[in-house]
């Protein structure tokens, strides 16, 4: 079996496509028995599957994010006000 990368965009797409398609929530579909009984069990699955990675990607890309930035330093010449001679020098 292939093994197909998805990102959040795709997983987005694709979990848009499925509420279109059977007119209905993503919340809708996880918590009312009526809507959960109209749609074929392997498009349940499958609509989990995308919903519990949309989510653990989300997680990922804040958890790289938070990270990164925890990383990023401040220099101390980054934080001065620029001075008439690096006014100077920018213009030209």
């Amino acid at each position: 079996m292939p093994t197909t990368f998805l990102n959040l965009t795709d997983l987005d797409n694709i979990i848009r496509g499925l509420e279109k398609a059977w007119e209905t929530s993503s919340v809708e579909m996880l918590k009312e028995e009526s809507v959960r009984t109209r749609i074929p069990e392997d498009i349940l699955l499958q609509w989990e599957t995308y919903l519990r990675q949309r989510i653990h990607l989300r997680d990922l890309h804040e958890q790289l994010r938070t990270d990164y930035l925890s990383h990023v330093t401040h220099s101390s010449e980054a934080r001065k006000a620029p001075t008439p001679s690096d006014q100077i020098e920018l213009a030209a």
